[in-house]
């Protein structure tokens, strides 16, 4: 179930990343920051979830 979880964060993390470079849209100050969580958030579950998978085999 992680690796729904590490979808979801990782889709979350480049969402935000790609409304950056709308003319229009104005984030908060830790706009960087807060893609910086999502990323590495769903960086970890997958690679949680991944280890896992391999020390099953």
């Amino acid at each position: 179930m992680k690796h729904v979880a590490a979808a979801i964060y990782l889709s979350f993390g480049m969402l935000f990343l790609f409304l950056q470079g709308f003319e229009g849209f104005i984030g908060p100050e830790n706009m960087n920051f807060i893609i910086f969580l999502f990323l590495m958030t769903g960086a970890l579950y997958l690679y949680r979830e991944i280890r896992v998978h391999f020390r099953k085999k």
